[in-house]
């Protein structure tokens, strides 16, 4: 009975001291399960905060950019209704439809023509007799295109109709360019009007439909550079509209 009872007490206690290990086993498992989640944390954390920052200021960048090389161009399209003998027509009081004296005239097989205002009257040059439609495209951020055109084919009022009248935001050619010449020759003022804090620095370009580009340089440092670009519309008075892309970096 003796030895019954004392080895029944060794059990219990072999059981109870391996449970009070088993328990502590635990505790130190999670202990060190949660340091190092604190660790990993600790870690991370501020980078990825940094990335929220640098991404806000990006988006931003992106949006002032967008501004500054952007603006209004206003497309009208014309259609003569009578029949073309010349090489060049002169529409009776086609300026009372149209803003402004810079305009781009394309017909609609892609030709950008000659045009000259006289007065009220808009002649324009022909490509091609069989292309009645023409778009004229005004801005505000056009320079003077206008050419000296002689006597041409008179079209009244009422042998052309004119249709769609549209004004909407487009990228400029010429003012990506400007931002460009800016950023070489005046670059901290450009920092500053687009709001970019003073510890940072950035590079931008905008790659064209035929692949070409216009760029500010590529930076050379090995910190990390944050990167943002979108494809947008654009008008270039020799192509007309096309679609490019626009690419920020900061650092």
């Amino acid at each position: 009975m003796k030895n019954k009872k004392a080895t029944k007490m060794f059990h219990y206690n072999f059981l109870k001291k391996n449970r009070m290990g088993s328990h502590v086993g635990v505790i130190l498992s999670f202990t060190i399960f949660i340091t190092s989640l604190i660790y990993i944390y600790s870690v991370l954390a501020p980078a990825t905060e940094s990335a929220r920052d640098y991404q806000f200021v990006l988006d931003n960048l992106m949006l002032k950019l967008n501004e500054e090389i952007s603006g209004d161009l206003t497309l009208t399209s014309v259609y003569v209704t009578t029949s073309i003998t010349g090489s060049c027509l002169e529409f009776q009081n086609l300026k009372d439809f149209i803003g402004g004296d810079f305009l781009v005239v394309e017909d609609s097989g892609g030709n950008f023509l000659d045009y000259a205002i006289s007065g009220t009257n808009i002649k324009i040059s022909v490509a091609d007799s069989s292309e009645k439609l023409f778009k004229i495209y005004s801005s505000n951020e056009f320079t003077s295109w206008a050419s000296s055109l002689g006597s041409c084919q008179q079209i009244s009022s009422s042998e052309y109709s004119v249709g769609l009248v549209s004004t909407k935001k487009y990228v400029f050619k010429n003012k990506i360019e400007e931002i460009i010449d800016a950023y070489q020759y005046n670059y901290d003022e450009l920092k500053n009007n687009l709001g970019v804090l003073s510890d940072n620095d950035f590079s931008f370009s905008f790659t064209y439909f035929d692949g070409s580009s216009s760029d500010t340089g590529e930076s050379t440092l090995s910190r990390s550079i944050y990167v943002n670009e979108e494809k947008t519309k654009y008008f270039d008075v020799d192509e007309g509209i096309n679609v490019g892309v626009m690419r920020v970096k900061i650092w």
